[in-house]
C-alpha cells in the first residue's frame, strides 16, 4: 500500500545545464542512473530557473518566488560572521520543508544550504546535515555541520552526501509519517579552483583522454573579459578572476566537470537502490534537478550567468535538467517541452500531494500537477521568465529575449533577441534588425507586465530597489549607484 502523502526527496545539483547529461542528448556524458530514472517518469526539456547563480535560484525553489521577490540577487558570502546570528535569507517566506513539516512530513537537509547560517537548523528541517559553506574550492576538503558542531570529511564530498542521504531514507523508512529529503550535491560544480587541473576522483580515468567533442571550441567572449577587469579592478584579497579566462577551452576542465557528474550520478544510483531495497520506489516522488546551468564554452563564456558583464541570459546558463519520477503513479518514458519555471515546482508539489489549499502569496508559479497525473495542461505554460540583476528574460518556443537596465551612457547596455528556430545557439542578435520592432515590442511589454505584477518593490533592482546580500561593492553594484547614487547597498553589505 503506497503512502497518502507519498515520500519526496528533491536532489539538487551545482552548476550544471540540462544538456550536460546523457538523457538530455550529451554525448560525452556518462550518467546511466539518470538516464534510467528519466526514462522511469517524466523528462522536462524546457526548464528554467530563475536566476543564474546558486543563492538566489535555491530561495526561488523553495519559496516559489523570483529574485525580485525575495531579495537574493546574488551568491551570498559565506563568511556568516557578517551577518545576524543564525541569519536565514528567506525567514520571513513561506518555504517547501517549513509546509511539509507543519503538513505532517519528517523533513531532512543534507548538502548545501547557502542561504543563510548553517549553523542552526532551518525551514522546519528535523534532520540538519549542510556543507558549512556556499562555494566550493576542493570536494576533498570538506566541513559540515551536524548536531551542533562543526566536522572534517577527508573523502570525496559526494561521497558523503550520498551516504548522509541514504542513512536519512534507511531511518525514516517504517515511519508512519511520509518523509521529505532535500539532498543538495555541490558536485559537479564547474567553476573556481575545484575544477582545476586532472580530476581526482574515481571517474577521472575514464575521460582521460577524452576530446569531450560535446563541447564547443569558442573564443573567450568580449563580455567575459569585460567581467574580469571590473572584478579586478575592486582588488578583493584573496581573489583570482584569472580563472573566469583560462577556463574557456580548457580541455582538463572539461573533463573534470563531466568526471564530476558521473560521481554524482554513480550517487543518484546508490540512492535508489536504497529506495529499492527498502521497498519505497512506489511510496517515494523523486525530483532531479540543478539550481543553475552554466555555460560550458557556448557563446565564448565558461561559467555563470554573470561572469559576464553584461551578465547572458544564454541557454546553457539556465536552461537546467528536471525529472520527475514516482513509480506506479506517473506514467514512465515521458517527455515533456513545456515552457517551465523554477518557481513552478512549489505549487506543483503542493498540489501533487494534496495540499492545493495553501497559498504562496504573490507567486508566479503554476502547476504542473495535472500533467504528472496525466492530465492535459492549457496554454499556460508558453513562455518562462528569469532575471539577473541587470538583465531580465524572457523565452517562448520561438523566441529569446534579453532586456537590459538603461543606466546612465557609462550603463547603457544592448538589448538580445534571438530566433530560436533558426537560431538555436543564439549567435545572431536581431534587437537592432527593424524587422523585429514588433516581436520585440511585445516581449518587452510581457517582461514589463510580469515584473509589475510580481517584484517587491523593496527588492526591484529596476526602481530604486535593493538586494539582500553579497559581495560588496561588486561589479553589478556599480550598476546601482550609478542609477541611484553612491548611498545605495545591499542590506547587508560586506565592506
Amino acid at each position: 500500500m503506497s503512502k497518502n502523502p507519498p515520500n519526496i526527496i528533491v536532489i539538487i545539483v551545482d552548476n550544471m545545464p540540462a544538456e550536460a547529461l546523457g538523457c538530455y542528448g550529451n554525448t560525452d556524458a556518462q550518467t546511466p542512473n539518470l538516464d534510467r530514472l528519466a526514462a522511469q517518469g517524466v523528462r522536462f526539456n524546457n526548464c528554467y530557473c530563475a536566476n543564474g547563480v546558486c543563492s538566489p535560484s535555491r530561495a526561488s525553489l523553495l519559496t516559489g518566488l523570483m529574485p525580485s521577490q525575495h531579495g537574493i540577487h546574488f551568491a551570498l558570502p559565506d563568511n556568516w560572521e557578517w551577518y545576524p546570528d543564525n541569519f536565514d535569507a528567506v525567514a520571513d517566506l513561506r518555504t517547501l520543508p517549513q509546509t511539509l513539516k507543519d503538513n505532517g512530513y519528517k523533513t531532512g537537509l543534507v548538502g548545501k544550504f547557502h542561504m543563510g547560517s548553517p549553523y542552526t537548523p532551518q525551514h522546519g528541517f528535523d534532520t540538519w546535515v549542510p556543507d558549512e559553506h556556499g562555494h566550493t574550492t576542493d570536494f576533498f576538503d570538506m566541513h559540515y555541520v551536524e548536531d551542533g558542531g562543526v566536522h572534517h570529511y577527508d573523502g570525496h564530498a559526494t561521497d558523503f552526501w550520498t551516504d548522509k542521504a541514504i542513512e536519512f531514507v534507511n531511518d525514516s523508512a517504517d515511519g508512519e509519517e511520509p518523509f521529505f529529503l532535500y539532498l543538495a550535491y555541490n558536485a559537479p560544480y564547474g567553476d573556481g579552483f575545484a575544477m582545476r587541473g586532472d580530476p581526482k576522483e574515481p571517474f577521472g580515468n575514464y575521460f582521460k583522454d577524452k576530446p569531450m567533442e560535446s563541447l564547443p571550441r569558442e573564443p573567450v567572449s568580449k563580455r567575459n573579459i569585460d567581467y574580469v577587469m571590473r572584478w579586478t579592478a575592486v582588488d578583493l584579497p584573496g581573489f583570482d578572476f584569472s580563472d573566469n579566462l583560462t577556463a574557456q577551452n580548457n580541455l582538463p576542465r572539461m573533463r573534470n566537470y563531466f568526471a564530476q557528474i558521473s560521481h554524482m550520478d554513480a550517487g543518484v544510483g546508490r540512492l535508489l537502490q536504497a529506495l529499492q531495497e527498502k521497498g519505497l520506489d512506489d511510496e517515494t516522488l523523486v525530483i532531479f534537478t540543478a539550481d543553475h546551468g552554466i555555460s560550458m564554452g557556448s557563446n565564448g563564456v565558461w561559467g555563470v550567468s554573470p561572469y559576464a558583464f553584461p551578465a547572458v541570459g544564454y541557454r546553457q546558463c539556465f536552461n537546467i535538467p528536471k525529472i520527475v519520477r514516482h513509480t506506479n503513479h506517473i506514467s514512465p518514458l515521458q517527455e515533456s517541452n513545456l515552457m517551465v519555471m523554477q518557481t513552478d515546482w512549489f505549487r506543483t508539489l503542493l498540489d501533487y500531494i494534496g495540499l492545493n489549499d495553501v497559498e504562496i502569496d504573490n507567486s508566479p508559479g503554476r502547476s504542473l500537477a495535472p500533467l504528472l497525473k496525466g492530465d492535459l495542461l492549457g496554454d499556460s505554460f508558453n513562455a518562462v521568465f528569469y532575471e539577473q540583476e541587470e538583465m531580465r528574460a524572457i523565452r517562448t518556443q520561438r523566441w529569446a529575449y534579453f532586456k537590459y537596465f538603461s543606466g546612465s551612457d557609462a550603463y547603457k547596455f544592448d538589448d538580445e533577441l534571438y530566433d530560436l528556430a533558426q537560431d538555436p545557439d543564439e549567435d545572431n542578435n536581431l534587437a537592432s534588425d527593424p524587422v523585429y520592432t514588433d516581436v520585440i515590442a511585445e516581449l518587452s511589454t510581457r517582461i514589463d507586465t510580469f515584473f509589475t505584477d510580481y517584484a517587491n518593490p523593496r527588492y526591484d533592482l529596476w526602481s530604486s530597489g535593493t538586494a539582500m546580500a553579497y559581495y560588496y561593492p561588486p561589479v553589478q553594484a556599480a550598476v546601482w549607484q550609478d542609477a541611484y547614487g553612491p548611498d545605495w547597498k545591499p542590506e547587508y553589505p560586506q565592506e
